[in-house]
């Protein structure tokens, strides 16, 4: 089991979700379904730009932790870019996921 917390990504201003075995997501069209999987993709992959911030927020954050409770927070904006693993802040990592 682990969890997922999206803030300031694209349409979601926030959203947390438990994921225990078979996990589905739906809603209504523009609910923020493919946001989410964006959001989790990009905690792992740390794309290029910030274009995917929420108007008007200065940046967005992904939350995942696991189950053993370890955790990683990948933030994102014009002027932000850093991982905290398991608490241990790693600030302007570049491109691609440290």
């Amino acid at each position: 089991m682990f969890s997922i917390q999206v803030k300031n990504f694209q349409s979601l201003e926030l959203a947390e979700i438990d994921v225990s075995g078979l996990t589905v997501v739906t809603g209504e069209n523009s609910a923020g379904k493919t946001a989410l999987v964006r959001a989790v993709y990009g905690a792992f992959t740390n794309p290029r730009g910030h274009q995917y911030v929420r108007y008007g927020k200065p940046h967005s954050s992904v939350r995942i932790t696991f189950g053993d409770g370890r955790c990683v927070e990948w933030e994102k904006g014009a002027k932000v870019n850093r991982y905290t693993l398991d608490g241990k802040l790693l600030d302007n990592v570049g491109q691609g996921a440290p």
